[in-house]
């Protein structure tokens, strides 16, 4: 958690790429922080360009 950006912690990026989502993507998982508090990640739904390919 510590290291995702506001915006792909309320799932508004993948938590991949940090792209923007827009009205696609797909969920990856829920998380708590150390507060409790709940956290959908969402993903690209055609899989992330990461490091020159896509995932």
């Amino acid at each position: 958690m510590t290291r995702l950006s506001p915006t792909q912690q309320m799932g508004i990026a993948c938590i991949r790429c940090g792209r923007r989502l827009g009205a696609s993507g797909r969920r990856a998982g829920t998380v708590r922080d150390r507060w409790g508090h709940r956290f959908v990640l969402w993903i690209c739904s055609h899989g992330c360009f990461v490091g020159g390919r896509t995932r």
